[in-house]
């Protein structure tokens, strides 16, 4: 899998549908089996302020939510687009630790509530909008 270097951010993976045999994975090895990577999974409309701003909790949950594997956070970002953004992104970010206190992991979902603790991206993977998940 071949990343494309951006010259201002993340690096950006291209999209091949993920399949079984390779653990329905999006990134290549290195950042799947890290254990410090989780994932976001928004629309492309969205990319740009966290890129700028980085994650905001959740005003309602306090929390900001990640996915432990990428394919989930596919999920995530095939149901966020809309006809105004029909582009989604899953997003590879690291993560200081998942056993502080401030973060949750549960179900192989992460919530984090303090904003010290906020992930920052790693890399990128671009969700087609003719993608169909299922």
């Amino acid at each position: 899998m071949s990343m494309i270097q951006s010259d201002t951010g993340p690096p950006t993976y291209p999209f091949v549908a993920p399949i079984e045999e390779e653990e329905f994975r999006l990134f290549p090895a290195e950042i799947e089996n890290d254990a410090h990577i989780v994932y976001h999974g928004t629309t492309l409309s969205r990319l740009e302020s966290i890129l700028a701003h980085g994650f905001r909790r959740n005003a309602e949950s306090g929390s900001a939510s990640f996915a432990q594997k990428s394919f989930f956070a596919l999920n995530y970002a095939a149901s966020a687009r809309t006809s105004a953004s029909p582009e989604g992104v899953v997003l590879a970010c690291r993560v200081q630790s998942l056993i502080e206190t401030g973060v949750v992991s549960a179900g192989g979902i992460v919530h984090v509530y303090l904003d010290c603790l906020l992930p920052t991206v790693e890399a990128i993977c671009m969700i087609p909008p003719m993608y169909v998940h299922r």
